[in-house]
């Protein structure tokens, strides 16, 4: 974060800027941060107390974001938009008690691919969540369009902007695709796609699954070992596998 704030020297808030800044902890291998981050008491090595060496490493990224941003406050540059995106899902071995390591990171679960975004700014209208449809590859389309900066018209861009739904209107996708390859995990490679409600899984080893997310957020229930479907569940599940199939086919 010393970096960051460096960077900050020479900039004012008449100037043009954007800050990526990137952390690569909590990551194993796991460590200790140091003590004026975090209110942990960490004993023994981080294998030995995985989770609360990872949380600990949480709120040391915390402690640092916060930094940055009473830094900005005190030179008067506070009203920037901030966006906030993990890359993937929690590490096997840092699942929290109820989860399942087969089901995060590496894999096509929601464990491993739904992850937090956060954005604040003058362009976000109102406070609160939203369960529209994004994909980390928006956060492109979406800073070109709240700072006006022209997108090249080829080659074709798969980034829909966010800003409508910052403003408090519809937005969205109507499904999400995520492709998993060189997985080390127990499900291997595959594809997943999902609507608002449901999604399906193609695994290129596994027989494929579909989950109910409403109904069934941990995806325990794969819906194609039911009996029999309700006609919303089939039909749902039967565009999505054409949509997966439109999409492959486009390669």
């Amino acid at each position: 974060m010393d970096d960051a704030i460096d960077w900050l020297d020479g900039r004012t808030v008449e100037d043009d800027w954007l800050l990526w800044v990137g952390f690569v902890a909590p990551h194993a291998p796991l460590h200790a941060p140091p003590q004026d981050l975090h209110d942990y008491e960490l004993t023994g090595a981080p294998e030995d107390s995985s989770q609360d060496h990872f949380e600990a490493t949480v709120q040391a990224m915390d402690t640092e974001i916060g930094r940055l941003f009473d830094e900005l406050e005190q030179r008067g540059m506070d009203d920037v938009t901030v966006l906030f995106l993990g890359d993937n899902g929690t590490g096997e071995e840092s699942v929290p008690d109820g989860g399942d390591p087969n089901r995060a990171k590496h894999t096509l679960y929601e464990g491993g691919i739904h992850v937090p975004m956060c954005i604040s700014g003058p362009q976000v209208a109102e406070p609160g969540t939203s369960g529209e449809l994004v994909h980390s590859v928006d956060v492109y389309a979406t800073v070109s369009d709240l700072f006006e900066i022209d997108e090249p018209s080829t080659p074709a861009i798969d980034s829909v902007s966010m800003a409508p739904i910052l403003r408090g209107e519809s937005g969205g996708r109507t499904w999400l695709y995520s492709e998993g390859f060189m997985s080390p995990r127990l499900t291997g490679n595959g594809q997943a796609m999902r609507d608002e409600r449901y999604k399906i899984i193609h695994f290129e080893t596994l027989d494929p699954q579909a989950f109910d997310l409403l109904e069934d957020p941990a995806e325990d229930v794969n819906l194609l070992n039911e009996p029999e479907l309700d006609e919303q569940a089939a039909a749902a599940i039967e565009l999505l596998n054409e949509e997966l199939a439109t999409l492959r086919s486009s390669e």
